[in-house]
């Protein structure tokens, strides 16, 4: 199969993307943070007046209408606005503000919810359980929660400025999430056997070390009702929506429109020889195609046991059952995570790792997290093997679930709502359960100190956990929401750029002819350059 990413919609109007709605709220967070720390005096205004304006400036930047902002200077503006958050972040993480109030938040079962002071909260030596053992204490510095918001916000503001550097004529922050859409192939893909090329070297890109038949596939598109999949691609046109629409009906044709569309489509081939697994034996296209296949066959002997697995791992992080039966989730989770991971397409998985945001925020902070909950429980074996296990699970089917170009998983996607939902309540329960005190072996002795300029910083493992988890939690939650609302096609990681075009109204219906036919055309010869390498069946090459 060849498989098609390429833009959700054809429309020329966009919604704001949920990161950039996501980092305003970061900032507003950070901003309320510094404020109270300083007191809430005079510095509370270049906080509010100056920072803040310049932070939704740099989110909202691709909405300039000046083209000198948005061709010359937005890459100076959001270069200077990253190298401004990581200075601050700096400054305060560091200790070299005067007169900050280091506020901590603590909130227990017995006196409920107030704020204290690090110093009069750490001469009583408190601990996350209080001395009777039955009132939970939890305690958050405010700083840190300011500084891990403005972190946020300066890795967004970084890739943009990235991007808005490396690729001038497309948007920095406006992007949409890919469509996988398969446009060729066949069923089952028959390998036709052909000399091999010198032991060890891995097939690469227009190789023709393996060819396939695609002899079923007319015979099959002849005797459905529906069209090709390919030929409804080549359908489809550049429109503009029924608000773009009705906005340009009421313009004259000298006045100018800036019109926001998908920038080009990204071609995938597919198949066994391009598949994780095929990439891990050094070439053996066969073989990994016959694991492949075993493991597809027989998937429910990882789904279910992968389930139970988890079940047993969550209570037995209780003690309700032995801690070291945490093994035995570990264990059971290991046949589905394999086969999910075999059958990733190498190409996709490039594009999903080079999503800065939306695969290396929740990848890093997920695996901090993981190491936090592993050493609240002392490194315990049984827990290590959990907690890694878990990890490899979320990466391979949630962060890497774009990745997986099967015809099943693009098509019926939105079948596995129930099964993520699931998972997440799975992860939400270990993650409450090791916040609020219900692991009697997670204990918040274990911290980590040390010095930063004139800083002396102290987390427990415990918080540690706490803070950097909730992000792959929220991810989590995205993306179910955004697997049942958009349907099966759509991409959750990958994202398409959009590219901004500024001409007179008189002419938009001219360039939309145009791109369209740059599209149909630029299509078809990707359809066809990757069909020309699959004879049809019972040739030889």
């Amino acid at each position: 199969e060849t498989s098609l990413l390429s833009h959700t919609t054809t429309h020329t109007h966009t919604s704001p993307p949920s990161d950039m709605l996501f980092n305003i709220g970061n900032m507003i967070v950070w901003a309320c943070c510094l404020s109270a720390s300083f007191g809430w005096d005079e510095r509370t205004v270049p906080v509010v007046l100056a920072v803040m304006m310049n932070a939704f400036l740099m989110v909202l930047v691709d909405a300039t209408c000046s083209d000198f902002e948005y061709g010359g200077s937005r890459r100076i503006f959001l270069s200077f606005t990253t190298l401004m958050c990581f200075s601050g972040l700096v400054l305060d993480q560091g200790g070299l503000y005067n007169d900050v109030e280091n506020i901590v938040w603590v909130f227990n079962t017995r006196d409920g919810f107030h704020a204290t002071t690090a110093e009069a909260w750490e001469a009583t030596n408190s601990t996350a359980l209080a001395d009777d053992g039955n009132t939970i204490t939890l305690h958050t510095y405010l700083r840190s929660v300011g500084n891990t918001r403005v972190l946020f916000f300066a890795v967004f503001i970084a890739t943009a400025a990235w991007a808005s550097i490396y690729h001038p004529t497309e948007c920095a922050i406006l992007k949409n999430a890919a469509r996988r859409s398969v446009i060729g192939g066949a069923q089952e893909e028959e390998v036709v056997e052909v000399p091999s090329t010198a032991a060890g070297t891995v097939p690469h890109e227009g190789s023709q070390e393996l060819q396939y038949s695609l002899s079923t596939y007319q015979a099959e598109q002849e005797d459905t009702e529906e069209a090709p999949v390919s030929q409804q691609l080549n359908d489809e046109r550049m429109a503009l929506d029924a608000e773009s629409e009705a906005t340009v009906n009421g313009l004259g044709d000298d006045d100018e429109v800036i019109a926001f569309m998908p920038a080009e489509e990204i071609i995938i081939p597919d198949g066994p020889k391009r598949s994780m697994l095929c990439f891990l034996l050094r070439g053996n296209h066969r073989m990994a195609k016959r694991v492949n296949d075993f493991l597809e066959e027989h998937k429910d002997w990882g789904q279910i046991p992968g389930v139970i697995g988890f079940i047993i791992f969550m209570v037995a992080l209780t003690e309700v059952i032995p801690l070291n039966l945490t093994w035995v989730g570990s264990v059971l989770n290991l046949p589905h995570t394999t086969r999910s991971f075999s059958k990733l397409n190498v190409q996709a998985v490039k594009l999903c790792i080079s999503e800065p945001f939306d695969f290396m925020v929740p990848f890093v902070t997920l695996t901090v997290g993981s190491i936090g909950g592993m050493a609240s429980f002392d490194f315990h074996p049984g827990c290590c093997a959990g907690f890694v296990c878990f990890e490899i699970f979320f990466i391979t089917d949630i962060l890497l679930g774009d990745a997986d170009l099967a015809e099943r998983a693009i098509r019926k996607v939105g079948s596995f709502v129930p099964l993520y939902t699931i998972v997440f309540i799975i992860f939400g329960s270990i993650y409450a359960m090791i916040v609020f005190g219900a692991c009697p072996s997670a204990s918040s002795v274990h911290e980590l100190s040390f010095t930063f300029l004139k800083s002396h910083v102290k987390i427990s493992f415990i918080s540690m956990w706490a803070r950097f988890m909730t992000t792959p939690l929220i991810f989590l939650a995205k993306f179910i929401f955004k697997v049942y609302m958009h349907g099966s096609d759509r991409a959750i990681v990958i994202k398409i750029p959009l590219v901004r075009e500024v001409m007179s109204k008189g002419d938009l219906a001219a360039f939309l002819r145009s791109r369209d036919e740059r599209r149909s055309r630029r299509r078809t010869r990707g359809t066809l350059a990757a069909l020309s390498r699959r004879p049809a069946s019972g040739s030889s090459t």
